[in-house]
């Protein structure tokens, strides 16, 4: 959940995407924001199967809401990304 109660994200192992979901109402409705696909170690390659971008599995939000990182289950690897409102920038894939 983001920062400011607005936005969350859901990663989706089954078509290799992180989508983005904002709440639009006091009723708790959510809308359906934006859906990247994930980037993995590989390359760097934009990934289309869960084999592509290396079996990632779990998201986790920085306490100050300004990163959201993604772990690669396959690789022990971290993607870095960038939260701007609900936008998301990669910003690093880190090896480890």
């Amino acid at each position: 959940m983001s920062s400011d109660n607005t936005h969350f994200w859901v990663s989706d192992g089954q078509d290799a995407s992180i989508s983005t979901y904002r709440f639009i109402d006091s009723a708790q409705t959510v809308e359906l924001v934006s859906k990247n696909d994930a980037i993995g170690p590989r390359d760097g390659v934009v990934g289309h199967s869960p084999l592509d971008s290396a079996n990632w599995v779990d998201l986790e939000l920085s306490e100050d809401g300004e990163y959201l990182y993604q772990a690669f289950g396959a690789t022990g690897a971290m993607g870095v990304y960038e939260v701007d409102g609900g936008d998301l920038t990669l910003i690093e894939i880190m090896v480890g």
